[in-house]
């Protein structure tokens, strides 16, 4: 008989494991501090405005609806390919829409002036190369076992591996492939999306325009909660028994084949847990008895954010479902964060719009603003006093921007900083990512997703490898569950 499983937190990662370990037969528990599953991917309500909180895009959707075929439901979740990934604007009144694979973004570039046609589909040519050559090894299995490297696939991938894209940075490559900056800035924040430093992280993140480009955007037709909602209800198709407002308190292994999860009601015991908190959170508050692996203690964390959730009473025809306003010096924007530690004074502004989509999340003639700047991690872990002063900033970049008076349009509010993402979502710091890939192997070298000292005990989600953003967390989730299937095969 398959031994019981405890998955502590029901985000995209411990969702995906639950899943898999169901359908291989195990009995499987989710433990979950909210009274929903998602973790960072949650909803709010304001008034007749309704917007989703935390991850805004998706890839890879396939991924999702296999998971709920693997569950046998037959309840349908749709989503909507867009048009255009993003609408751009700079400082300098220069704006454009990427539209949607890279032969329409290499037209508008070009038709701009800003970079030659052949330059853009070179890029993507070499990023889709990135990508190909490294998910196999790195994204869709553990580098943390010896066996991981003793295949056909993999030692293929080795002989191709594109180690320049490692040793070279990703702000460095990009000035070398275009003169014109406004396209480095383009490709540049891409380091964002797993919290990192563009001048400093390896250019090995040229990567990831692949997915956003070549295989293509999209949006869920009922908003992005209805990932987790989704997978939650495949999970407990399968049988899984989930207990919300159940926050973790403390884990100890009590003897060489048990573990005693405790939490603020009840205790659970099972042979094997795994972890879908922040591996931080995990070592420092749960589990403090374990040692916290030194490099990973020490690693530099990812940035956070400050989310503004307005409420807008007119629509601005030009905007899509998400929109960037970037900073004038952008160097001196990442320096902020990573290095002097503040909110910068010139913040690039993300501003997503899911009622362009799910026209039912404002009102008639109405938008619902979810307004995004990256800032540091949170690391005294105290309230956060520079959200006025940041409010004010980005209000005035986007009145100078857009040509108007935002004020007279934001009908409500509510925001969310580095001190409430650590309060409802257990990260360190509010950190969005764990740790930064800022460094040459970084963005490979996170926290196993097992821990060999302790027989039983397994690590998922965004803090850990392959890393953060659902398509990585469900990865995570595909490898810990496969890992603890071989361990238990019976």
């Amino acid at each position: 008989m398959k031994p019981q499983v405890i998955v502590i937190g029901a985000g995209i990662g411990g969702l995906t494991t639950s899943i898999r370990l169901a359908k291989a037969g195990f009995k499987v528990i989710v433990l979950e501090q909210s009274d929903v599953p998602g973790g960072k991917l949650k909803q709010m309500q304001l008034g007749p405005y309704r917007f989703d909180r935390g991850p805004s895009l998706l890839t890879l959707p396939e991924l999702i609806t296999e998971l709920g075929a693997m569950a046998g439901i037959q309840k349908s979740w749709t989503y909507t390919k867009l048009d255009s990934v993003q609408y751009v604007h700079f400082e300098d009144g220069t704006f454009f829409s990427s539209g949607s694979s890279p032969e329409q973004l290499a037209d508008v570039l070009s038709g701009q002036n800003l970079a030659a046609k052949p330059q853009v589909l070179r890029f993507f040519k070499r990023a889709t190369r990135y990508y190909q050559t490294t998910a196999s090894v790195f994204l869709k299995q553990s580098l943390h076992k010896p066996r991981s490297y003793f295949n056909k696939t993999t030692l293929r991938a080795l002989m191709r591996f594109p180690l320049t894209a490692v040793l070279s940075k990703m702000a460095g490559r990009n000035q070398t492939l275009f003169k014109n900056e406004k396209v480095q800035q383009f490709f540049n924040r891409y380091a964002t999306y797993n919290g990192s430093h563009p001048y400093c992280a390896p250019a090995l993140l040229n990567m990831i325009p692949h997915l956003e480009f070549c295989t293509g955007a999209f949006f869920p037709n009922r908003g992005m909660v209805s990932i987790p909602q989704y997978l939650h209800e495949a999970a407990r198709h399968l049988g899984v028994e989930f207990y919300f407002n159940s926050r973790v308190t403390q884990i100890n292994q009590w003897n060489q084949s048990t573990w005693r999860v405790c939490t603020s009601t009840r205790d659970f015991e099972a042979p094997v847990i795994v972890n879908n908190t922040d591996v931080h959170f995990f070592y420092t508050r749960l589990a403090p008895q374990l040692k916290y692996p030194h490099r990973f203690k020490v690693a530099e964390k990812s940035s956070s954010a400050y989310v503004f959730f307005w409420g807008i009473n007119r629509q601005f025809k030009n905007l899509q479902v998400h929109n960037v306003f970037f900073s004038k010096h952008y160097k001196q924007e990442f320096d902020a964060i990573f290095k002097q530690h503040e909110a910068p004074q010139d913040p690039t502004v993300y501003v997503h719009i899911s009622s362009k989509i799910c026209t039912q999340d404002a009102p008639y003639g109405h938008e619902n603003w979810f307004v995004m700047v990256n800032v540091p991690h949170n690391a005294n872990q105290a309230p956060v006093g520079y959200g006025k002063e940041l409010r004010q900033r980005v209000i005035n970049k986007l009145n100078r921007m857009l040509g108007v008076y935002l004020e007279n349009h934001i009908v409500c509010e509510a925001h969310q900083d580095p001190f409430t993402i650590e309060t409802e979502t257990s990260s360190f710091g509010g950190s969005l990512y764990g740790n930064a890939s800022n460094s040459k192997w970084s963005a490979f070298l996170r926290h196993p997703n097992f821990k060999s000292s302790a027989k039983g005990l397994y690590f998922v989600g965004g803090s850990v490898h392959p890393g953060g953003g659902i398509p990585l967390c469900i990865y995570s989730g595909h490898i810990t569950a496969d890992l603890i299937e071989k361990e238990y095969a019976l």
